[in-house]
């Protein structure tokens, strides 16, 4: 009988495609690390927002809404951890530029 491997204390990662320090974790106000555990609620924060700029984020390819907005933090978002390494990022889209 094999034994099961336990998932317990196990770090799955956040993949911020490089761009961490755009991000703050809302626990800590610092870059996320990008180390969660599974079922762990992730608190993120993005300030870089500006008026003519429009940016889009995606979970695993997924997009995904702020769930609120903070005057102190910007746009914030939470999403609970999987137990997988998950894709977090985002596209800007500039809103005086014609397309």
């Amino acid at each position: 009988m094999i034994p099961k491997q336990s998932v317990e204390n196990q770090a799955y990662t956040v993949d911020f495609g490089g761009q961490n320090k755009a991000f703050k974790d809302l626990r800590t106000g610092e870059p996320p690390t990008g180390l969660y555990a599974a079922g762990d609620t992730v608190l993120l924060s993005f300030e870089m927002q500006a008026e003519d700029v429009r940016n889009t984020f995606y979970l695993d390819g997924e997009e995904i809404n702020a769930s609120y907005y903070n005057e102190q933090y910007g746009y914030c978002y939470h999403f609970v951890m999987p137990a997988h390494d998950v894709k977090f990022t985002w596209k800007s889209r500039n809103l005086m530029k014609e397309e």
